[in-house]
């Protein structure tokens, strides 16, 4: 493989590093920055490797110069990767919550995407299971018993009925003749049966 078939360089691969770090958004990256940068390393690798191999007086310099050059580029690509990790992950939380579009998801290579989509759904997930619960409980708080609604049916009055106290020791009444109510159904259906009101 010659060096000119490789397009990034110490230089390239530093101003990238540099402006992704002054920068607040998340930089545009070469859809074969990845595939770039492997071809470089391998390039550097080989020229350590024929350096190792020369028997020369300025051989030991080069083999130190090139190792730490390498050194160097693996340090500038951990932490570019590190910082555009943590702007993805803000982002991804920004959109979970608001549910807005990124922009910046153009700019993401492949794998930063399946690393902002993966995250966005886990960041979803983690509210409903956790806030959706607080909400059931405000809600319906457990440990509380449900309410359950009492079973009514509506009637018509036959002839007047005094105020009484019902089962539940709830008062009712007085009713006239012709009037209408909404009473528990067991209390309706004794008045039925006892043709004091008819069902409406």
């Amino acid at each position: 493989m010659a060096e000119t078939d490789v397009k990034i360089t110490y230089e390239t691969i530093y101003e990238i590093f540099r402006s992704e770090k002054v920068r607040d958004e998340l930089q545009k990256l070469d859809p074969n920055f990845i595939e770039d940068v492997k071809k470089y390393l391998w390039e550097k690798n080989s020229i350590l490797k024929s350096q190792i191999g020369k028997k020369s007086i300025f051989s030991s310099t080069e083999v130190q110069k090139t190792i730490k050059q390498i050194e160097n580029i693996k340090k500038i690509l951990k932490e570019l990767q590190e910082k555009r990790e943590a702007k993805i992950i803000k982002l991804a939380i920004f959109n979970s919550r608001t549910g807005y579009e990124i922009k910046e998801l153009s700019r993401m290579l492949e794998k930063e995407k399946d690393f902002f989509n993966d995250l966005v759904k886990l960041l979803k997930n983690n509210q409903n299971s956790l806030f959706g619960a607080i909400d059931e409980d405000i809600v319906k708080p457990k440990g509380l018993k449900k309410k359950v609604k009492s079973e009514s049916k509506k009637v018509g009055f036959k002839e007047d009925v005094q105020e009484f106290v019902g089962a539940d020791l709830q008062v009712y009444g007085p009713y006239k003749t012709n009037d209408t109510a909404e009473l528990p159904i067991k209390i309706a259906e004794l008045l039925i049966k006892k043709d004091k009101a008819t069902e409406k």
